[in-house]
């Protein structure tokens, strides 16, 4: 199955861009062009569609990105997204996007949105906390306001309440 990446505000990807993975996928380009931060934004990818997007670290060997300031593409820019599809252009499509701001040295993500076929549900940080919000087929219901600790784990908030 073919991912699609969406990045925009990375590193030398400063404008939006789109890349599709499959399982075989090479990367040809000169020196300073972007393959490992692609690669790095590839097991980031990973940590995104796992639920656990407080897990990420962008300085996990042996892609070593540094600090937010090293991460965003240009100086003063004050966030940077990650968005990854599956089954990308199809009515089974599902999105899984992130999106980091600087709230330390390191980056930090400010919202992560599911988007899947009728449902979207979304996680955003707010200064006191967080906002779980679940739109089912046009519905939208604010779940639960929660501390934000729970981007550090799976997040499963209860859909009967």
């Amino acid at each position: 199955m073919a991912i699609t990446l969406r990045v925009n505000g990375i590193r030398c990807f400063s404008t939006p861009q789109e890349a599709v993975v499959r399982p075989l996928t090479l990367l040809v380009g000169e020196n300073s062009s972007g393959k490992t931060t692609f690669l790095a934004l590839c097991r980031i990818a990973g940590h995104i569609l796992s639920g656990r997007p407080g897990s990420i670290d962008f300085n996990e060997a042996p892609f070593l990105l540094g600090s937010f300031d090293q991460i965003v593409s240009q100086s003063g820019r004050r966030r940077f997204s990650l968005e990854a599809i599956a089954n990308a252009g199809s009515k089974d499509q599902i999105s899984v996007r992130t999106v980091f701001v600087r709230t330390s040295a390191q980056p930090s993500v400010e919202s992560w949105t599911l988007t899947a076929p009728s449902v979207k549900a979304s996680i955003t940080r707010k200064a006191a906390g967080s906002r779980v919000t679940v739109d089912v087929a046009g519905s939208a219901k604010i779940v639960s306001d929660v501390n934000a600790s729970a981007f550090g784990g799976t997040f499963s908030p209860p859909l009967d309440s």
